[in-house]
């Protein structure tokens, strides 16, 4: 998560806390912690809010979260491939096949 988002974090849970907040307003909060959290722990105890929309909210921001880390995942292993020389080996094999066929 970058830093300038971390301040904004406690107050944004206390959002989607608030039972008088407008769904609407619980939802896109929801939404936007998916995209900056990096612990899914934070927002996993709203799975079972008895509001459906906060609930249903919670489980979409936690896959934004999952997928966010799985293509961070990806472009680390792909850097070091790169970084290694491997990636290009590959490429050039790949290549070979292609001519073959």
């Amino acid at each position: 998560m970058e830093e300038v988002f971390k301040p904004a974090v406690p107050y944004l849970l206390e959002c989607v806390e608030n039972p008088d907040e407008a769904p609407i307003v619980r939802h896109e909060v929801l939404i936007c912690l998916g995209m900056n959290l990096d612990e899914k722990s934070r927002i996993e105890h709203f799975l079972t809010n008895p509001d459906l929309i906060v609930s249903q909210s919670c489980e979409a921001a936690i896959q934004l979260i999952e997928y966010r880390q799985k293509c961070e995942e990806e472009e680390r292993l792909k850097l070091e491939k790169e970084a290694s020389g491997q990636l290009e080996e590959e490429e050039d094999d790949d290549d070979e096949e292609e001519e073959q066929e």
